[in-house]
């Protein structure tokens, strides 16, 4: 394994001061959570003002922000977005890790969350309460900014609500004419369309009557078609549905309340081949026991399933089957909307995680602990079609000690994972169950997957200066293992080394 070692001197060197560049260690390196593009590792690091893309072959490049950077997300392609600068001059800025290139959009105010479209072409800021403090003692959370990153424009709006602050926002599947998005409050939401920032957004109360109180919204969910919105609300069985449509400059929105079981527990979209999949909801009821497809309109006579446990989650597989669970329960429980065939496993014992691999129609359930010997294992479930029924089945994987590190290849059905406070990069291939691992330098304490480039990224423990093992994810050899240290100073290490 090649270890970065040239910059080890210059680290040394800039912790002395030399060349007058001891201010940088004023404050202590703080770099954002890494994320990660299709075909790099990016650190961004405020102290620096840099962003650093981590590549085979330690090369690491450092691409300049400005100061003050406090969030970053990444965008598509080779691209992210990173909220910086100070109360008078904030700033947006899209960073093109594969071109170097950074554009700057100035901003109303320094907000400190950012949402994209699925195609980000649009973002969403909002403000946080967990901003006010001593250098801002005051704020109106109300303000939002709509961000257009094509024509590189932000439009300020005013939601003008009775809540303190937005709570999450969802934005709906890019469509041709609109695009609409919400902001969920305390106090019920807003929906307004970025493609159109300009005309008024829609304040819709969460509740059953005018003289009720509004409740929480615990989550949202745009149709596919993306002109219905369905909520999840708190103490509430029913399905909140809300009919949006145009009507010149007005947005316009009529709600029905879809009942079904009792327990509300988990919104999903239907597969595709649903009937009437375009505007109907998946919901799942803990109390009754039950799953149900139900339509926007209200009509009753959608699929139904008895699950046969309080499951309170599911997750819609690629081949349209949908799987149903629960951390503490040990049933998994398959569905064929469609077809209407269903099949039950029942797992070791409960899960602290679940990876879903789409493409194969399969998950891996993880237990920290099983039986009383108290080992852990991991649950390959995977689903194929019978006669009469769908046959779930599971492949039990023991592992030496609870895992503390994992990320799935779910186009290829492979997990890669480590085990707690252990140097041992394992894959698990969910198909064919064959299990190949390669033994690094240090503790794993995340791992990163990169799908363009087919590189796996295994962080160690020393997060503020920069420690990660790069390995292909096709060869788990330590012969493969490229272990690349002290990125987050890389440009100032190349700058230190020209220096005096």
């Amino acid at each position: 394994m090649r270890i970065v070692r040239r910059w080890l001197p210059a680290v040394l060197l800039l912790a002395a001061g030399c060349g007058g560049r001891g201010d940088l260690y004023t404050r202590k390196l703080e770099p954002l959570p890494l994320l990660t593009t299709g075909e790099a590792l990016v650190s961004v690091v405020p102290q620096t003002q840099r962003v650093v893309a981590v590549r085979p072959g330690g090369k690491s490049q450092g691409l300049p922000i400005s100061d003050g950077a406090r969030r970053a997300v990444r965008l598509q392609g080779e691209q992210v977005a990173v909220l910086a600068g100070d109360q008078r001059h904030p700033v947006l800025q899209l960073v093109s890790v594969d071109s170097g290139d950074v554009r700057t959009l100035e901003l109303p105010g320094a907000y400190d969350t950012l949402t994209f479209s699925d195609d980000s072409r649009y973002g969403l800021l909002t403000y946080s309460t967990a901003s006010l403090g001593p250098d801002v003692v005051a704020r109106n959370l109300n303000e939002v900014a709509v961000v257009d990153a094509e024509a590189r424009s932000v439009t300020r709006l005013t939601l003008g609500t009775e809540s303190l602050a937005p709570r999450s926002v969802v934005f709906a599947p890019p469509h041709e004419d609109r695009q609409y998005v919400v902001i969920t409050l305390d106090r019920g939401v807003v929906v307004l369309d970025a493609k159109h920032p300009r005309r008024a957004p829609k304040r819709i109360p969460t509740r059953l009557s005018e003289t009720q109180p509004e409740v929480s919204v615990q989550e949202a969910l745009f149709s596919r078609g993306g002109d219905v919105l369905f909520l999840r609300l708190s103490s509430m069985d029913d399905v909140f549905a809300v009919e949006l449509a145009q009507e010149g400059d007005e947005l316009l929105a009529s709600v029905n309340f879809l009942a079904g079981g009792t327990g509300l527990s988990d919104l999903e979209l239907p597969p595709e081949a649903a009937p009437a999949s375009e505007r109907s909801v998946l919901a799942v009821y803990a109390g009754s026991q039950e799953a149900r497809v139900l339509d926007a309109r209200g009509l009753q006579d959608g699929p139904r399933l008895p699950l046969g446990a309080p499951l309170t989650k599911a997750h819609v597989l690629s081949d349209g089957r949908t799987l149903f669970y629960e951390g503490k329960l040990r049933t998994v429980v398959a569905w064929d909307v469609v077809s209407g065939k269903n099949g039950t496993v029942l797992l070791s014992a409960g899960f602290d995680a679940v990876r879903f691999s789409d493409a194969l129609g399969a998950a891996v359930f993880r237990h920290p602990s099983v039986g009383s010997t108290g080992g852990a294992a991991l649950s390959v479930v995977t689903v194929r079609e019978e006669d009469t029924r769908l046959r779930v089945r599971i492949s039990p994987i023991p592992v030496s000690r609870a895992i503390g590190a994992d990320v799935m290849d779910a186009d290829r059905g492979r997990l890669y994972f480590a085990p707690q406070g252990q140097p041992v990069l394992a894959r698990l291939d969910v198909e064919t169950l064959a299990i190949d691992q390669v033994t690094l330098d240090a503790p794993i304490t995340a791992l990163h997957y990169l799908p363009a480039s087919g590189l796996l990224a295994a962080q160690h423990a020393e997060p503020t200066l920069g420690d990660v093992t790069l390995i292909p994810a096709d060869r788990l050899e330590r012969g493969a293992a490229e272990r690349v240290r002290y990125f987050t100073l890389a440009d100032e290490l190349a700058r230190a080394s020209e220096g005096p």
